[in-house]
């Protein structure tokens, strides 16, 4: 009698066990996933296109566009990209913040000519990132003309902003290549960026491509 009571308490224990290990590695492997390097299957670079892609801006609309943005991915014939280089021309606002807050009149207020070289530098360490396959620098330059900086932000006053992204997905983690495409406002597939949604966000640069 104490055998046949003993048998089922084991038969149970051996479950609970059994799924508990199972969740926990459920969670371990979604770990594991989002923190790997994202083409984890075998790639021939041969099979994928390269595509560059450089501003045409129709006449009536050079007056209201910043030229100068290009950009360079390689694609698979499924649309998924994996790896670009996007130099993104715009510009920078020095507002100051606190001043125009506490004015509440509607203005938009600046920082003073002294303080440009350090917010310039600021502006730079801010967006730097420097990650395995994933990199942001930019590069704060001259101000730009009255008709320049509305064109860049519809302020009137801006400085040169340079942007360039560089993201590898033959070296980045998911997490990474998520970020890259929340940055851009683009779009992510199987763990890449895809070439539809990248198309779709370059339409403001009046973006013109060739193939190789």
């Amino acid at each position: 009698m104490q055998l046949k009571k003993i048998i089922p308490v084991c038969l149970v224990l051996v479950m609970l066990c059994g799924c508990s290990s199972s969740s926990t590695s459920s969670k371990n492997d979604k770990k594991v996933d989002d923190n790997t390097t994202s083409t984890s299957e075998t790639v021939d670079t041969k099979d994928l296109i390269t595509v560059k892609g450089t501003m045409n801006v129709p006449e009536d609309f050079k007056s209201s566009n910043l030229e100068g943005t290009t950009i360079e991915y390689t694609v698979d014939k499924e649309g998924y990209v994996y790896t670009l280089n996007f130099h993104k021309v715009s510009g920078e606002t020095p507002i100051d913040g606190d001043k125009t807050a506490d004015a509440n009149d509607g203005k938009v207020y600046y920082i003073s000519e002294s303080e440009i070289p350090n917010w310039k530098t600021e502006r730079e360490k801010e967006e730097k990132i420097s990650k395995k396959g994933y990199s942001v620098t930019l590069t704060m330059g001259d101000e730009l003309t009255k008709e320049q900086a509305m064109a860049a932000n519809g302020e009137e006053t801006a400085y040169s902003a340079i942007y360039d992204y560089s993201l590898d997905s033959f070296k980045a983690t998911n997490k990474t290549i998520k970020d890259c495409a929340d940055t851009l406002d683009v779009k992510t597939k199987n763990n890449k960026i895809t070439e539809k949604s990248l198309k779709k966000m370059l339409e403001y640069y009046y973006m013109v491509y060739t193939n190789e």
